[in-house]
């Protein structure tokens, strides 16, 4: 077997190793009160988004408030207001709406190069910082972004892909 093919194979139970992780996480979150508020209100933040009624308090309130900053996103609450108005104008781009429509039919079991996830994470992290990029698009799409953090991805990057960067194409 040549190294191209060993490494294919190692890739491969590492997905698949990954999968099993992200399969547990999402039975042990299934209790967590908090975590299923967050992807409730994800979900009536999506809504709204297409709707064209995005409200800028229940951001700051249910999303920064109630879910990122619970999670140790650590934005800061005076600014809570601006954020969220950045947030709100974010979503509303046309772009932003159409990669986010378009991925809600992927998830992690997809293992596909999806370019429109190298395309929003970094916009999103522009505004919320990476940390807080990743939980965001966590609760808006579950099934496709995992949460990372900063000690995450030194574990990852350590231990299992030393070509991973903080970009959206870091997400495979």
């Amino acid at each position: 077997m040549s190294n191209q093919q060993n490494n294919k194979t190692e890739d491969l139970q590492l997905c698949k190793e990954f999968l099993i992780n992200v399969s547990a996480y999402r039975v042990i979150t299934r209790n967590d009160v908090e975590y299923n508020n967050a992807l409730k209100n994800a979900k009536k933040l999506l809504d709204d988004m297409n709707n064209g009624n995005l409200d800028e308090k229940f951001i700051e309130n249910e999303i920064i408030k109630g879910f990122l900053n619970k999670w140790r996103c650590r934005l800061e609450k005076a600014k809570s207001g601006e954020i969220s108005g950045e947030i709100k104008d974010f979503l509303e781009k046309d772009e932003i709406k159409n990669y986010l429509n378009k991925l809600k039919k992927y998830s992690l079991e997809d293992l596909a190069e999806i370019p429109e996830v190298k395309e929003i994470y970094p916009k999103i992290k522009a505004v919320i910082g990476p940390t807080c990029a990743s939980k965001f698009l966590h609760i808006l799409l579950p099934k496709l972004f995992v949460m990372w953090d900063g000690k995450i991805r030194k574990e990852y990057k350590e231990n299992y892909n030393k070509e991973i960067k903080d970009n959206g194409k870091g997400y495979y």
